[in-house]
């Protein structure tokens, strides 16, 4: 019956705010100044809970008939057994939680956890600015303009460090630290898949002519957005992974959808617009070209089908229109 047993209080994001040491079989909670831990939650009465040890080593939380009661596994209960460990139990907005004096913690981390990161921090956004000037020389087929490249460049540098200062300061807010080069990183890693995968799909649409993979490029864009807000979000809290992986692939397939709808839209106004965004040197081509028998009879078929077209819309309602006339 003296074993010591930690009361933790926890934030809202189940995160440890306070712990206290009881050695006693009974252990009261509540905002009054008699009680063994004293918690100042508004919604919490001046005696709310009283927690007794069991001959069996767990604890019975009784709620002494206040207006709020106690929730345990998110229901309103009078009374609920309890083991060290289990799922916290809420009085008013404060959320308790029992550890045993054996409860192992996670091991220490080093003070200078995050200047590790500061050589990749700074590394990163210059391999951004090359991949940058490197898209924007590729994407030029007149002399280079080099002036408007680097103002490219340099702009999505400013706005990936507006972007990763702004996780920081949720970071600060919710953890305590700002983890700035760490949000940095995940950021220009995200940039840096979305630049190489646009190579790679305009080098594969290119080589082997699959011209569905430019038209689905969205697609691949918007998760590995979606994956690098997920990890943004994993560095403010490791918390309810599953949950935030959950929230954040829906907006991303709820933005696809919506890319979906507003490029059909468009195809059905404009026609089909899958092309690569950058030349590629004639030496990528991998698809065996089309024969000059094939390529005439496309068009020839093209041609019938405007003919057929353009006839229809220029003829009056009702009326009947002779091709050999038209010609």
């Amino acid at each position: 019956m003296g074993a010591v047993t930690w009361i933790e209080v926890l934030t809202r994001h189940r995160e440890v705010a306070a712990r206290h040491r009881c050695a006693g079989p009974v252990i009261h909670v509540g905002r009054g100044y008699d009680n063994d831990i004293v918690v100042d939650d508004p919604f919490v009465a001046a005696r709310h809970l009283r927690l007794s040890m069991q001959d069996d080593g767990s604890w019975l939380a009784e709620d002494l008939g206040t207006l709020n009661g106690l929730h345990v596994r998110g229901r309103p209960l009078a009374q609920a057994r309890l083991a060290p460990g289990e799922e916290p139990l809420r009085i008013g907005n404060t959320w308790l939680r029992l550890r045993d004096a054996t409860h192992a913690v996670a091991p220490e981390r080093p003070l200078q956890e995050d200047a590790k990161l500061w050589p990749l921090a700074v590394g990163l956004p210059l391999l951004v600015v090359a991949m940058s000037l490197l898209d924007s020389w590729l994407g030029q087929t007149d002399r280079p303009r080099w002036g408007h490249a680097w103002t490219s460049a340099l702009t999505q540098i400013a706005l990936v460090l507006a972007w990763s200062g702004a996780w920081a300061v949720v970071t600060r807010v919710f953890s305590g630290a700002a983890h700035f080069t760490r949000q940095l990183s995940i950021a220009c890693c995200t940039l840096l898949a979305v630049y190489v995968y646009g190579h790679a799909s305009d080098l594969l649409t290119y080589a082997l002519s699959w011209g569905g993979l430019a038209g689905v490029s969205y697609v691949a864009v918007s998760l590995i957005a979606a994956t690098g807000c997920l990890a943004q979000l994993l560095a403010v809290s490791p918390r309810h992974t599953g949950s935030k992986a959950a929230v954040v692939f829906g907006m991303a397939l709820a933005v696809i959808a919506w890319q979906t709808v507003s490029r059909t839209d468009l195809r059905e106004t404009l026609g089909p617009n899958t092309v690569v965004s950058h030349l590629q040197p004639p030496a990528f081509r991998l698809a065996r070209p089309r024969t000059v028998d094939s390529f005439l009879s496309a068009d020839a078929g093209l041609k019938a089908a405007l003919d057929k077209a353009r006839v229809s819309e220029q003829a009056p309602p009702g009326s009947t229109v002779d091709d050999d006339d038209d010609d």
